[in-house]
């Protein structure tokens, strides 16, 4: 299968959309662990903050993780790669949105304006909503080109 244009900016999207998902989940971790190690003085709300965002962090870095493999599959013109990548994008595009309406239901109906906390998560959320959405669009425009034989059957 060859690497259409389409192909190649999902491939790129997911790639870099998933890269920095999953370093920011692993950052977290690691994050967690120094913090953890009681080298540095910190406060407590800030220490359990921390902890509880790295709750997730696995799930996270492997989604991360299974949208690198699945850009590579699109680079490498795998069969199913188009497929994976409409789930693969799809599940990110649900997940950012339903956080990012979670985030602002978590401001309060009577809130003018988000936090400044809550405007950075929104931003995070935003960000990797958009990077599957372009995956996404470049996928469902992506059509495979037929294959043409000829009347006796010979390709």
């Amino acid at each position: 299968m060859s690497l259409s244009f389409p192909r190649l900016a999902a491939a790129v999207s997911l790639g870099i959309g998933g890269a920095l998902t999953a370093l920011t989940a692993f950052g977290l971790i690691v994050a967690d662990v120094v913090i953890r190690s009681d080298r540095f003085d910190v406060t407590p709300a800030d220490a359990t903050a921390l902890a509880r965002m790295t709750l997730g962090a696995p799930v996270v870095a492997a989604f991360g993780a299974a949208a690198v493999i699945t850009a590579l599959a699109l680079l490498a013109g795998a069969r199913r790669s188009r497929p994976i990548g409409l789930a693969v994008s799809g599940i990110g595009i649900a997940i950012g949105v339903g956080l990012i309406a979670l985030l602002l239901l978590a401001q309060g109906p009577f809130a003018v304006l988000p936090s400044d906390r809550a405007l950075d998560g929104i931003e995070i959320l935003g960000s990797f909503a958009v990077f599957n959405l372009v995956a996404f669009i470049a996928l469902v425009v992506d059509r495979p080109k037929p294959v043409v034989t000829s009347v006796d059957g010979a390709v």
